[in-house]
């Protein structure tokens, strides 16, 4: 038996006589800043090199703040700095460990969720969050009305995933759209939500993504002509012109909201993103990325 913290969960091994030879590959996760090159390839600029830990990253409307969950200390936390990755500090909220974030669009408000319910705070941490929607459904992808005064979220709808919405001075959620549809983000200048819904021509995860005007509750697909994809979660841009589409294989597609024209595809290949936001025009993404080395020992009798 070989056993040690030389030992990862992803490692291959190779005896030859006495010689042990074995891979050790660690996945690590990284606040990066995502920007296409000329050549149409994708560029990562890495804020802390693998040295954390980080994914979730949500900008501060009115500033060049991220939030974003890490693992710096002993379980994942809020954290805040800077968009070049400096003054890097822990954010208060009640000593949960969170896996998805959204802020209020006044930047003040802070939603997270983990697999105990969604929970709404102040970003100051002058007041402990408080839960606002049960965990019994798991994970919650939520965004704030313009007004802030409610959430809009996804939760299970029997085995399919439908977007409600909550009041945060209280009451039961009541759902907003039929089943299915998900990852909901709310412009932050019009009255208009972004959503996907699964694509009835194809085997999911292949989505659409749609938009709803929330002053005649009428619906229509963003890019009609665009192929389906397994998209997972969209964000928007702080001008509310430009709309990102993150996709489960890691890309990323960018669309005019007023056309549906794409304006970029950032593509990456076979990584994978946890998370997107923009920061004035430059996008955050969580990234993932693996290291490794390759060790070796001899075998010897115990």
């Amino acid at each position: 038996m070989v056993s040690g913290a030389a030992i990862a969960a992803h490692k291959r091994l190779s005896i030859s006589g006495r010689r042990l030879v074995w891979s050790d590959c660690t996945e690590y996760l990284s606040l990066t800043i995502a920007k296409l090159l000329p050549s149409g390839a994708t560029k990562f600029d890495d804020l802390a090199r693998n040295k954390w830990q980080d994914f979730a990253p949500v900008a501060v409307p009115g500033t060049d703040d991220l939030v974003f969950i890490s693992y710096r200390s002993t379980k994942d936390e809020v954290w805040r700095m800077g968009h070049g990755g400096e003054n890097a500090r822990v954010v208060p909220f009640g000593g949960l460990a969170l896996d998805r974030l959204a802020l209020s669009h006044d930047g003040r408000t802070l939603a997270a969720a983990n697999d105990d319910g969604l929970f709404v705070g102040p970003l100051d941490g002058s007041t402990p969050p408080r839960k606002v929607v049960g965990g019994e459904d798991g994970e919650h992808n939520a965004t704030f009305t313009r007004d802030g005064k409610r959430l809009i979220f996804e939760r299970r709808d029997s085995e399919r995933d439908r977007i409600a919405m909550v009041t945060l001075a209280g009451g039961d959620p009541a759902w907003l759209l039929p089943a299915p549809s998900l990852a909901p983000a709310q412009s932050p200048t019009d009255d208009v939500l972004a959503y996907l819904i699964d694509d009835p021509a194809k085997a999911p995860p292949s989505r659409v993504v749609m938009l709803l005007d929330q002053r005649t509750g009428k619906t229509r697909p963003l890019a009609p002509t665009y192929p389906s994809y397994p998209f997972r979660d969209l964000r928007w841009a702080p001008d509310g012109k430009r709309l990102l589409a993150i996709r489960r294989d890691g890309a990323l597609v960018e669309f005019e909201a007023a056309t549906g024209a794409v304006l970029r595809t950032l593509d990456v290949g076979a990584e994978q993103l946890f998370g997107a936001t923009y920061v004035g025009d430059e996008i955050f993404v969580g990234h993932a990325a693996s290291a490794g080395d390759i060790w070796e020992a001899e075998l010897r009798e115990p």
